[in-house]
């Protein structure tokens, strides 16, 4: 969706899938940010809240940021982690090596999947260049972020503290 002309409208949009869902024996899956701003799930104008061909063809399944404000939103964050932490191959490996850091990883990714996985890659490069093989605090701290994570950094930070207090 990210090479869609920006000045394309909705109608222009529409009759492209279309015809393509019509010529073509095949499944579409849109992928993005903004899909319903773009378009994506109407032909045009919503008239008496009716949309149109597209809007019904459509069916968005919205993936949403990790949370910690409660205790099960936490422990889908850890085991997110957990499962993360499996798939790391370094020398010096350790059990818990991401979950013990579980808060700076979402004050650095503001619970976001793309963030964290870009951040856990990067620390693991810079782990096998450094020789040292492992993941630490110092480590995590060092990688750079994306500017919209460290835009949301402090709000985060907050977020965090709260999650702590109404744990207690």
């Amino acid at each position: 969706m990210h090479f869609l002309k920006k000045r394309t409208t909705s109608v222009e949009i529409s009759n492209q899938f279309k015809y393509i869902s019509n010529e073509f024996p095949l499944t579409i899956i849109f992928i993005g940010i903004g899909l319903k701003q773009r378009g994506l799930y109407s032909d045009g104008d919503d008239v008496d809240g009716i949309l149109g061909q597209s809007g019904r063809r459509n069916t968005p399944l919205i993936l949403r940021s990790f949370d910690i404000d409660t205790a099960e939103h936490r422990t889908e964050w850890r085991q997110l982690l957990k499962t993360l932490e499996k798939r790391i191959v370094l020398a010096n490996k350790e059990r818990g090596m991401l979950t013990q850091h579980w808060d700076l990883l979402f004050e650095r990714t503001s619970g976001r999947i793309g963030p964290l996985t870009t951040l856990v890659n990067r620390a693991c490069h810079r782990a096998v260049r450094s020789g040292t093989e492992r993941l630490d605090e110092a480590l995590l701290h060092a990688v750079p972020m994306d500017a919209a994570s460290e835009h949301q950094r402090l709000e985060m930070v907050e977020k965090i503290q709260l999650a702590l207090r109404n744990h207690r």
